[in-house]
Formats: C-alpha cells, structure tokens, sequence
C-alpha cells in the first residue's frame, strides 16, 4: 500500500508531500501504480528545484527520494506562497486520482492545512 500525506509545517510556513510503501499490484519493474505515484513525486520534487533555482524558496528544500519512500519541503518566499502551493496542489490531485481509481493500492491521507486560496 503507497500511503500519501501532504500537510504545512508546524509553523505554517512549509508545504509538505511525505509518499511511502509500495503498491504491490504487479512485480517490481511492472508495477503501473508504483510508476504513476514515482513520476508524481519526481515531478513535484524537480518543480521544487526549479523554484528554488528560480529564487522563489526562503530555504533550501528538502528532497529524498529513496525506493518506497519520498518526502519534499518547499517553504516560499512570502510573494510566491500562492505559486508554490499551486505546485503542491496539482500534484495531490493526481495522487488523489489514483487513490480514488485504485484505493486496493493507494492510501490518501486527507491534506492537512491545504486549502487553494
């Protein structure tokens, strides 16, 4: 089972996508869950990168990225909360598609303090 959490730091000021486990709906290499959700992450995760290059992140992010487990933090500057957050969101809907269309495999934790405002 892939479990997805995102959720805002304790300060507010962070935005956070924590993936782990596996779907265990194929073999390793031919699994079509756990490639949906890896290509998920690496794109959220290359977005954060982007930004950060881009100067839009009050700090460096924190990207892992290990096999069945993932977790991003991107934490804005003040002028790009709302672009950063739109980043987060795009990418939680597509988790939130897989977990409706495959929830044998897909855990979607309910988001914690994200809202699209």
């Amino acid at each position: 089972m892939i479990k997805i959490l995102f959720k805002k730091s304790q300060d507010g000021k962070s935005f956070i996508c924590e993936i782990s486990g596996h779907a265990g709906q194929n073999e390793t290499g031919m699994d079509i869950i756990c490639s949906a959700s890896s290509i998920l992450a690496f794109t959220l995760a290359q977005n954060v990168v982007d930004s950060n290059k881009e100067g839009k992140l009050s700090k460096k992010p924190t990207i892992e990225l290990k096999e069945g487990w993932a977790k991003i933090v991107a934490k804005p500057k003040k002028d790009y909360v709302a672009e950063i957050l739109n980043e987060f969101i795009s990418i939680k809907r597509g988790y939130e598609l897989l977990a409706i269309n495959y929830p044998q495999y897909v855990q979607f934790d309910k988001p914690q303090g994200f809202q699209n405002k």
